[in-house]
């Protein structure tokens, strides 16, 4: 018995001292490591990156930029700088999520010299946020037979009253046989980026020196005129 008793105190004096090292036993970790390999980070607060020069990289390790990125970009908000290069452009991928179209019917003339809004060329349009409006138009302008020389009709597309794009102008001249040029055909495109809500796209029009100018529909010689807008949209908009 007393054997016993002497083996058991031996083997709990044995283990005491482990059992302290256990206790006092420290590790040094560095959190994040100044260099390394995560296969994921996540952070709960601000985060700052390449503050003190260098370029941040998503996708390679060859960044050449502030912020270098190999593939896609997706963005739920606006994007905005003082140097915003593309800010007239749009590049998909896009779906085109509606199409609306106007044409005149009735028979219009003009002597103003300020921008005046084409009869039916008026569309609206309810959009999503961050759509592009697409929009076409044409027109046939007649002047007087023997109007002014050099008289222009210019027209131009608005977007709740913003021109999107530029005008476009057409001059009547003299064809040198006695005979005034007297017809303009007219058209272009132009988009604009857009929030979310009900926008009013219009075709306007003037008579740059004043002579009448006509958009006839019903004229023989067909001088109409028609718009187009589509809505073009990002997926994940």
């Amino acid at each position: 018995m007393i054997k016993l008793f002497g083996f058991l105190l031996g083997i709990i004096a044995f283990c005491i001292p482990v059992i302290v090292c256990a206790e006092d036993l420290t590790i040094t970790t560095y959190y994040p490591s100044p260099y390394g390999s995560y296969d994921e980070l996540q952070t709960a607060n601000n985060t700052y990156l390449a503050t003190s020069g260098g370029f941040v990289g998503i996708g390679n390790t060859t960044a050449s930029e502030k912020l270098d990125v190999t593939g896609n970009i997706r963005a739920t908000g606006t994007i905005t700088g003082n140097n915003v290069v593309g800010v007239n452009e749009f590049i998909g991928p896009g779906v085109i999520r509606q199409i609306r179209h106007a044409a005149g019917t009735t028979n219009i003339d003009t002597t103003s010299t300020t921008y005046q809004n084409m009869a039916e060329m008026d569309i609206s349009v309810t959009t999503l946020n961050n759509s592009i409006l697409f929009i076409l138009w044409n027109a046939s302008i007649a002047n007087e037979d023997f109007g002014i020389v050099g008289n222009k009709a210019v027209l131009r597309v608005t977007v709740d009253g913003v021109q999107a794009g530029t005008f476009q102008s057409g001059a009547y001249t003299w064809n040198g046989t006695g005979i005034f040029i007297t017809q303009e055909s007219m058209g272009g495109n132009c988009m604009m980026q857009v929030s979310a809500g009900v926008h009013r796209v219009r075709l306007q029009w003037l008579s740059h020196k004043g002579e009448r100018l006509y958009s006839w529909p019903t004229h023989w010689e067909g001088y109409g005129r028609s718009m187009t807008v589509m809505e073009i949209v990002q997926p994940g908009f």
